[in-house]
């Protein structure tokens, strides 16, 4: 009894090991989905060279190319207040629809294997109750989660980005419950498919992991820091529909 005590002990001193860099690539359709997260917390979302989301001394920060091919840089949370206040507008004629769309997080049964991580297989869309199974079906997509502890971080940025976008999004389906869903279903772990099925070439796939040190110089902003309309009027939303990738 006493040297379970006393091992117990000497396991509570021993220090704890430290984070490890992680670095996970997606294929996207044609596109590529990179993300890197460094082992102080800072990481580096970027789709295709066109749409970076880096966190910078807990800060987060919008990247995207001009017409030109330079980056412009802004904070992501005055941004996503800029664009919430120009779409209130559009927003309060959908407040005053009765329908309220919702959305669901159905298990899908079966564990699946992609790029040697395992996750488990949930189906995630609007609930539809008067249509048909074929409907309900089509408007569904796959979401394979991995509890995955070396993806852990990979997965907290995906919570955190939807975290912020999605409300935005519930206030023009007309205060749909769209974030809560997305939240419930993120919170199951690091996703590694997404998309119609396992066949489906233009979902999220992930392709590789590894955890290598990441530079620092990773985490610096690409281009110059601009007020948020300014950096939508330089950007445009042609550049963000190009770069993001198509799920469906």
């Amino acid at each position: 009894m006493r040297m379970k005590v006393l091992l117990t002990a000497l396991l509570m001193l021993m220090p704890a090991p430290a984070l490890a860099d992680v670095t996970a690539r997606y294929s996207a359709g044609s596109k590529e989905v990179v993300i890197e997260v460094d082992d102080g917390g800072d990481h580096r979302a970027e789709i295709a060279g066109a749409f970076i989301l880096i966190r910078r001394n807990g800060v987060d920060y919008l990247a995207a190319k001009n017409p030109k091919g330079d980056y412009v840089v802004t904070r992501a949370d005055a941004f996503i207040a800029m664009l919430s206040s120009q779409l209130k507008g559009i927003a309060d004629v959908a407040s005053k629809n009765d329908e309220k769309m919702k959305f669901q997080v159905i298990p899908g049964g079966t564990n699946e294997t992609v790029a040697g991580r395992v996750g488990t297989l949930w189906r995630f869309g609007p609930l539809k109750p008067d249509a048909s199974e074929a409907d309900r079906s089509r408007e569904l997509l796959e979401f394979v989660m991995s509890a995955d502890p070396q993806l852990a971080p990979i997965g907290r940025v995906f919570l955190e980005s939807l975290t912020q976008v999605l409300p935005v999004v519930d206030m023009l389906l007309a205060d749909a419950d769209l974030s809560a869903r997305a939240a419930e279903l993120f919170a199951k772990g690091t996703p590694i498919r997404i998309g119609k099925n396992a066949a489906d070439d233009k979902g999220l796939k992930l392709v590789s992991v590894d955890t290598a040190d990441i530079a620092a110089s990773r985490f610096e902003l690409p281009g110059a820091e601009v007020e948020p309309m300014e950096f939508f009027q330089s950007v445009g939303p042609e550049s963000g529909a190009r770069a993001m990738p198509k799920l469906h």
